[in-house]
């Protein structure tokens, strides 16, 4: 039996349970251990593409579930073949889908921290006025 393509089988079957379980179904797929199973099948050089590129689906959307399972992805070294993968494969696609679903929770994150800095900085001048007083906008 062919144990690269038993491989593809099962990330083709753990694409298709992210893609329609919900956070649930990937909460329970990552805490079996998916991503870093499916990290190191977009790595084996004895599987075809094609179950390559399954792999890449299932981790996109198990990124895509949830921030905690973003990072799961990105800590199972997922980020390297992706990028690999998406820069070499015939058909980049389902690759570059995958880091973009990582990446998107990137900005997602970033605009989130913006908006938590700009929050800060509007408390921040009452603060300091009250702290340092000589430091008081009205102080011309």
């Amino acid at each position: 039996a062919d144990d690269s393509g038993a491989a593809a089988a099962a990330a083709e079957a753990v694409a298709s349970l992210a893609g329609g379980g919900g956070r649930p179904t990937c909460q329970a797929l990552v805490d079996a251990g998916a991503a870093t199973a499916l990290v190191r099948l977009l790595s084996r050089g004895d599987v075809q593409m094609g179950g390559r590129s399954h792999a890449a689906r299932a981790l996109g959307r198990l990124a895509a579930a949830s921030g905690t399972h973003r990072r799961t992805v990105v800590e199972a070294g997922a980020v390297q073949p992706l990028t690999t993968l998406a820069e070499q494969a015939d058909d980049p696609a389902p690759f570059r889908q995958a880091l973009d679903s990582l990446r998107s929770a990137a900005d997602e994150s970033l605009v989130q921290l913006r908006k938590t800095a700009d929050g800060m900085k509007r408390k921040m001048p009452p603060l300091t006025s009250r702290l340092f007083p000589c430091f008081s906008p009205s102080d011309g």
